[in-house]
């Protein structure tokens, strides 16, 4: 009941002015369904039961022809005996209603839970979408590579009789049958191109491990939120989010990232605003990374390795940039940092060398430099 507490204060304090329908009278357990009149009816239902699992279509049922601010699953658990469950969202899952958001948390998901198309019907509503903790693991990806499996049937070599065979076709290998695979540790995102108004997705709490250039795809014209925290992140190829042409703010904060380069973005990334890399493992930054981002005007790397802060790095957003965070890390106060001076952007983080300079705040050590 705290949780679902907690839900209805911040979707009071977040949503504030939306129109859903109201709650059915009758009984809907194991859901649960509650209004919260604010200038306009929200509507929010809910399952945190084991049972839920049987009864996904429920909401259609109570809540057909109906409009649903938010559908929430979560703590949605194994059966004992059931070691290898994983959830696998129906196919057109919810359509005799429509929903803004959608969240599911704490609930293992199938990597593959997106396959049966759940969201058409939900092409001009969906909003915003959360699996969170959900148990995804590897590489995300569109449509997911396949493996190519030749299954080859032999025989025993024919009998010989005075040197010679007694079958003289000794082609005894029978036709290959292929069998296609989905490539292990797939997170297939191609269900998502159904969502083309979709403004919110968040992948948070997995253990991704891998962004695929195709991952996220066309459709997500309007995606302008990406978060996909506290997963192990330690790959992103060429143009990872170069289809996402809206894209504001991405969260890639807490993964394992170690090297960065400029064409995981379009060129140029005309609406990013918020590029967070907080707790990850990058100790360079390449000279280009924030060029053509006109309007980036935050940039957290804090607890990462970085120990240089040339103005090369930086000069490309200047004139956007108001928040730079590299606190937490080993930054050398030299002159490479006197940009820090003179500049009116909020840089916070401390020198950790030379000696002298220790603990000093970044813009009191670039103002103590001579050079």
């Amino acid at each position: 009941m705290k949780i679902i507490l907690l839900v209805l204060v911040l979707t009071y304090v977040q949503h504030r002015g939306r129109v859903g329908s109201s709650c059915p009278k009758e009984d809907i357990s194991p859901w649960f369904c509650t209004d919260i009149p604010i200038r306009h009816l929200y509507t929010i239902i809910l399952c945190n039961k084991p049972e839920c699992k049987l009864h996904l279509e429920k909401p259609s049922d109570f809540a057909r022809n109906q409009i649903l601010d938010k559908v929430i699953l979560f703590n949605i658990t194994r059966d004992e005996g059931e070691n290898s469950w994983k959830l696998t969202l129906p196919p057109q899952w919810l359509s005799m209603s429509r929903v803004r958001e959608l969240e599911i948390r704490n609930t293992p998901l199938s990597n593959c839970f997106l396959c049966n198309n759940p969201f058409v019907g939900q092409q001009l509503y969906l909003k915003k979408l959360v699996f969170s903790n959900c148990s995804l693991k590897g590489k995300l990806c569109n449509q997911c590579e396949t493996l190519l499996k030749t299954k080859i049937t032999t025989t025993a070599k024919p009998r010989r009789r005075y040197g010679y065979y007694i079958d003289r076709d000794i082609s005894t290998t029978s036709e290959p049958e292929y069998e296609y695979k989905y490539v292990p540790g797939g997170v297939h995102m191609n269900g998502l191109k159904t969502v083309k108004n979709l403004e919110i997705l968040e992948l948070s709490f997995n253990e991704i491990d891998e962004i695929y250039n195709d991952t996220f795809p066309v459709e997500l014209s309007n995606l302008e939120t990406l978060v996909l925290s506290h997963n192990v992140i330690s790959v992103l190829s060429t143009n990872s989010f170069t289809n996402l042409v809206s894209l504001k703010e991405i969260d890639l904060s807490y993964n394992k990232l170690e090297h960065l380069s400029r064409d995981i973005f379009s060129s140029p990334a005309s609406n990013l605003q918020v590029l967070n890399l907080k707790g990850n493992g990058i100790s360079v930054l390449p000279e280009n990374i924030f060029s053509l981002m006109p309007v980036l005007r935050e940039a957290n790397l804090a607890l990462n390795f970085l120990q240089f802060l040339p103005l090369r790095t930086w000069n490309h957003t200047m004139d956007s940039i108001k928040v730079i965070d590299v606190s937490g890390n080993f930054i050398i106060c030299d002159c490479d940092i006197k940009w820090i001076a003179t500049k009116h952007q909020k840089v916070t983080g401390y020198c950790s060398e030379p000696w002298n300079m220790s603990r000093l705040h970044l813009k009191q050590g670039a103002n103590s430099l001579t050079c």
